[in-house]
């Protein structure tokens, strides 16, 4: 894919809208937690992924975090310089079908 202008806009965190239909390997450079929400709006409190490469954040849903913690262990400091695989799949988020972000480990 080649560049879109979608990826200069939404703020500091990765969507499924703007992450598009790609796939991406890439190293974890760090992990915190931060408030993610829309401007505005009140956020909540979530674990986010800096990746190599990227410009945004990952922010990680319960199935995401899931998955990480069965590969690494709980301790997501440990989880740095660690690889991940991302992509989108069809999620329900409030009753709806939504685009998500799926982040699973890579296993060497």
């Amino acid at each position: 894919m080649g560049r879109s202008w979608k990826q200069f806009y939404g703020g500091n965190y990765m969507s499924a809208k703007v992450f598009g239909n790609r796939k991406l390997k890439a190293k974890i450079e760090a992990v915190d937690d931060e408030d993610v929400g829309q401007k505005g709006k009140q956020g909540r409190h979530q674990v986010v992924l800096t990746l190599a490469g990227e410009s945004r954040k990952y922010p990680l849903n319960k199935t995401n975090i899931e998955a990480l913690d069965k590969a690494w262990g709980e301790d997501f400091d440990k989880w740095v310089g660690k690889t991940v695989e991302v992509s989108t799949t069809d999620r329900t988020y409030e009753g709806n079908a939504v685009k998500g972000l799926l982040i699973k480990p890579v296993k060497k």
